[in-house]
């Protein structure tokens, strides 16, 4: 999921959720900026308990300041969506 800088240059590179190695879900938010080639999670002003569930084979795109995320699996099937805008900050 990327985001669109000035001129229309793409400038970073969203992404959400995934599996560790040893099995563990993640409900993070991270940022790849392009320029710098840093990488850090998204640290947003949403309770835990109104964010996504931890999940991975899910689909996220970014649209019109939104990053959605739909679906996918943790310990059970997800059927669900989530809109984050990104310059507000909140899911």
């Amino acid at each position: 999921v990327s985001d669109k800088g000035e001129r229309g240059t793409r400038t970073s590179l969203f992404f959400f959720g995934g599996c560790s190695d040893d099995g563990q879900f993640s409900r993070d938010l991270v940022c790849h900026e392009f320029e710098g080639h840093t990488a850090r999670v998204v640290e947003d002003t949403t309770p835990l308990e109104d964010r996504p569930f931890a999940r991975h084979f899910h689909s996220c795109v970014f649209y019109g300041g939104f990053v959605f995320v739909f679906a996918g699996k943790s310990n059970g099937y997800h059927n669900d969506l989530w809109q984050y805008h990104i310059y507000q900050n909140n899911w």
